[in-house]
């Protein structure tokens, strides 16, 4: 089963844990156009957040949470 995996970066460094699978290029964006949206004014680095999805293939997709939305 194909995937789309969130990579999710602050300040330069990867965040932990495990990525968010979505089953949708379009719910994945919009969690990734989401996740860095910041609010106010940023006066460094640190605050930075980058996001974005890669696909990626599930050999066992039954042992992975995979968010689905209807479209």
């Amino acid at each position: 089963m194909h995937v789309f995996a969130l990579l999710v970066f602050v300040g330069g460094a990867a965040s932990e844990g495990p990525a968010m699978l979505f089953a949708s290029v379009t719910a994945c964006n919009y969690h990734a156009r989401e996740i860095v949206r910041r609010y106010g004014h940023l006066t460094s680095p640190k605050h930075y957040a980058l996001a974005y999805c890669v696909p990626r293939f599930l050999e066992n997709p039954d042992d992975h949470k995979v968010y689905k939305y209807d479209d």
